[in-house]
């Protein structure tokens, strides 16, 4: 019967602990707390472990986090004994005057150690907002700088190719960085490539693109890049011209003479060019490329033997060679 008897009692003293007014540790709410930063990335190079993350949600504006800094945290361990140290403050990051990217170099960082990072964003009011996802990096010694980068731009492409650097520990790969004009370098390819060459296709014809190559090795399951080569600048252009028009006909009708032909199936056709010959006389009839498949001449003169030849013009200005003659005898 006992046990029935402290339901009231405990009823009781939870009610006078209420009306007491006991508070816990004020805690801020969640939505006075900065934004949540992420996703944290580490990539090691040089001397130093680049350590990125993205402010706020994706397409809003910096400010909606209401950060003024942003602390970094980091443990580490000793890949031979595996033993995690704790998490402390290693450094402290501004937000970006441009974009949400921000980035923050760690440059106290030693072989056979494994780096882990996470990032807090930071208020005016000194609130430290949630730890992101943590990121994982190691660091060794990376390769030299790869030397002599030489390229040759084609149609939407380009191809890449390098001499090894001269200096420090064998490559073994490289990561190919390429960026549009006024853009930043992204990767042109997720992986290493294996070898000293890259041709790197499906670009813009007409756009300058950027290029520089970092050598890398391999420390654990991590990859450590060295310092990137000398860029170079270049222009994809389609330098293939169409194939010829065909199927070129030229009648003598009332109102001059009319050339047709059939549709050229390449899919870059800017339009087409219309010559006509007398004799040892060649003349372009068109002044900009006609879109449509028909011409009509109606300069020919009566009583007069022509010659017509068309010509397939692309995007970029490539003009193909003239199709076979169509003659026309004007009554």
């Amino acid at each position: 019967m006992a046990k029935y008897r402290l339901f009231p009692i405990a009823a009781i003293l939870l009610a006078f602990a209420l009306s007491c007014g006991v508070k816990t540790s004020p805690r801020p709410p969640a939505d006075d707390m900065p934004a949540r930063v992420g996703p944290v990335k580490s990539r090691a190079r040089e001397n130093f472990i680049m350590v990125t993350w993205m402010v706020g949600a994706p397409g809003k504006d910096v400010v909606n986090t209401r950060a003024v800094a942003f602390d970094v945290h980091r443990r580490s361990r000793n890949t031979r004994n595996g033993v995690w140290s704790r998490y402390s403050i290693v450094g402290t990051a501004a937000p970006p005057s441009i974009g949400n990217k921000v980035e923050w170099k760690d440059s106290d960082v030693e072989p056979d150690m494994e780096y882990e990072y996470r990032v807090a964003a930071v208020d005016a009011d000194g609130t430290r907002g949630k730890l992101s996802k943590p990121s994982l990096a190691m660091w060794t010694e990376p390769p030299g700088k790869p030397r002599e980068v030489s390229f040759a731009a084609g149609d939407r492409s380009v191809s890449l190719d390098w001499n090894e650097p001269a200096d420090g520990p064998v490559p073994e790969g490289y990561m190919v960085y390429r960026a549009r004009e006024g853009g930043v370098y992204k990767l042109a390819l997720q992986m290493p490539v294996p070898e000293s060459e890259y041709f790197d296709a499906g670009l813009k014809n007409g756009v300058k693109y950027r290029y520089t190559i970092r050598a890398v090795r391999s420390a654990g399951t991590y990859l450590v890049e060295g310092p990137a080569s000398d860029p170079v600048e270049t222009v994809p252009l389609d330098t293939t011209p169409p194939a010829v028009p065909l199927g070129v006909g030229a009648f003598d009708i009332s109102d001059g003479v009319k050339i047709i032909w059939w549709p050229n199936e390449d899919t870059d056709i800017a339009g087409y060019n219309i010559y006509r010959s007398r004799g040892g006389n060649i003349e372009k009839l068109n002044d900009g490329p006609v879109v449509t498949p028909v011409y009509m001449d109606k300069s020919a003169l009566r009583r007069k033997s022509y010659r017509y030849t068309v010509t397939a013009v692309d995007d970029d200005g490539n003009e193909s060679r003239h199709s076979e003659p169509a003659r026309v005898y004007i009554k």
